[in-house]
């Protein structure tokens, strides 16, 4: 029986980006990575998520890509010019 031992380990205590108002869906925001230390396939996998801050849902994060998640935009901002 395998057990999840280790914790994700991300490059960067925090991540800041900025994202211009112009900006489109499907422009990348923001990569992170993290690697899961633990021996085999199933506990050293990392997948992602937002679980706060998603900007009303318009952010969108890559879950599965295997090292890396990029964030992306997923809807425009209309402020109503």
């Amino acid at each position: 029986m395998n057990e999840n031992l280790a914790s994700p380990q991300f490059d960067r205590l925090v991540y800041n980006s900025s994202i211009s108002e112009s900006a489109v869906p499907g422009q990348r925001v923001l990569k992170v990575h993290a690697v899961d230390s633990d021996t085999g396939a199933a506990d050293s996998k990392v997948s992602y998520s937002i679980q706060r801050g998603s900007g009303l849902g318009r952010f969108t994060v890559e879950s599965n890509t295997g090292e890396y998640g990029t964030i992306t935009v997923r809807a425009v901002v209309n402020h109503g010019h």
